[in-house]
């Protein structure tokens, strides 16, 4: 993960646990620079990093959220402000920021909204947005550096075979998630 990362000061990593390891960084233009530009997957499975704080049992802190930059395509240009960004990335998960530079641009026609999501839950495919006229109109949501998927329940972290829901042998079972997310 360091050589990944390319950090100018190093990192040290101890493993506390079964899947848990504390990585303890030199500098803190490393730690932001990590954090900020995840989320990161290591053979194919994404890495859950959090900041500890002094009062934190690291066994104990969660791990259930990461961060991801969404596209959210088929924006109207009327609605690419902050306030649009800040609505879709809470309706996500929590906003965290955007990237005012992507969208309207010659090669691109997406808005990029970073959100804190929670990887046990669903990831969601879609919404409408409402005009300045009061009509709705749909807009797709498409993750960056998205790791396994399941197509079956749009869960991250682990693959259709291994899914509760397929497991069960329920013949009505839909795939509503898809490789384009």
């Amino acid at each position: 993960m360091a050589a990944l990362w390319r950090l100018g000061k190093g990192v040290s990593i101890e493993e506390i646990g079964e899947k848990r390891y504390i990585f303890i960084f030199f500098h803190s233009v490393d730690v932001n620079r990590v954090l900020d530009y995840g989320p990161w997957l290591f053979d194919k499975n994404m890495i859950a990093l959090r900041a500890i704080k002094p009062r934190d049992i690291p066994l104990k802190v969660l791990l259930d959220t990461v961060e991801l930059w969404v596209h959210v395509h088929n924006v109207t240009y009327s609605h690419d402000n902050l306030g649009t960004a800040r609505r879709i990335g809470n309706y996500l998960g929590e906003f965290v920021r955007w990237d005012d530079t992507q969208f309207g641009g010659k090669w691109e026609s997406y808005m990029r909204v970073r959100v804190r999501m929670n990887v046990t839950k669903p990831l969601k495919v879609e919404t409408i947005l409402m005009n300045g006229k009061g009509e709705g109109y749909w807009v797709a949501f498409k993750y960056e550096k998205l790791p396994s998927l399941c197509f079956c329940c749009g869960v991250i972290g682990h693959v259709e075979k291994y899914c509760l829901l397929y497991e069960k042998g329920d013949q009505a079972l839909t795939r509503p998630y898809s490789s384009w997310l």
